[in-house]
């Protein structure tokens, strides 16, 4: 794995001259835990982009894959997972991903359209999975990218938290909430995006559930019962 990342990176920055090198890039899917005959799950942010950088990306992108023997998959448009700008992962961020009823907030079903996959709640979906699931960093600030991981782990807890009415988190029933959908009985895709058939990923959501609980307590949002139970303040 160590040496694809390399020759990737190698051929990325050796083709696409402007392509800055702050730019973090980060591989996530079955490809980040080792599957290199799936389809290259990766997203680029940086500071701005116009349309030509754009496309030197998405058709190196493809021109991988195709090179390499990996599945393209386009389900979603490249136009709508691809590239987002660091103010717009701030923006995202901002607790803006749900609508909320009555301040709670309500995870709407994913449709199941050309539409839905290209519009801004499914961008705002992906970003949220992106950062919170098992990725590979290929290239980035570790500091910056940890940042924006906290953001939206504290989105996510934030977010489930009040979509099931928790007062209180114990770890293992919320990393099962991340999994499942209670009200709905739905899952995976159809849901928050994780997979349970995914390996490393249980043992990464419950590490980052744990941190990002350790910080909400410093910062008295919640209270800590004991090393698996938290009380929301």
């Amino acid at each position: 794995m160590r040496l694809f990342f390399s020759f990737f990176k190698n051929s990325l920055f050796s083709s696409i001259k402007e392509l800055p090198r702050n730019t973090i890039i980060l591989l996530y899917g079955s490809c980040a835990c080792g599957d290199l005959s799936s389809d290259l799950d990766i997203v680029f942010i940086l500071e701005s982009y116009d349309e030509k950088l754009y496309n030197k990306i998405e058709n190196f992108i493809v021109q991988f894959q195709n090179k390499n023997n990996m599945k393209i998959d386009v389900e979603v448009p490249y136009r709508n997972k691809l590239i987002y700008t660091f103010a717009e992962v701030y923006e995202i961020l901002d607790y803006s991903l749900f609508k909320t009823n009555d301040n709670e907030y309500i995870i709407t079903p994913i449709i199941v359209s050309e539409e839905y996959f290209s519009g801004v709640e499914m961008r705002k979906r992906l970003l949220l999975n992106i950062l919170t699931t098992y990725t590979k960093i290929v290239n980035g600030n570790r500091k910056t990218i940890k940042e924006f991981n906290n953001l939206a782990w504290k989105n996510l807890v934030k977010i489930v938290s009040s979509y099931n009415c928790l007062s209180n988190i114990n770890v293992d029933e919320f990393i099962e909430l991340l999994f499942f959908d209670k009200k709905r009985k739905v899952e995976g895709e159809d849901y928050l995006g994780y997979k349970r058939e995914n390996p490393k990923l249980e043992v990464h959501l419950r590490k980052k559930l744990i941190n990002i609980l350790k910080e909400l307590k410093k910062n008295k949002i919640v209270f800590r019962k004991n090393s698996e139970n938290y009380t929301i303040l």
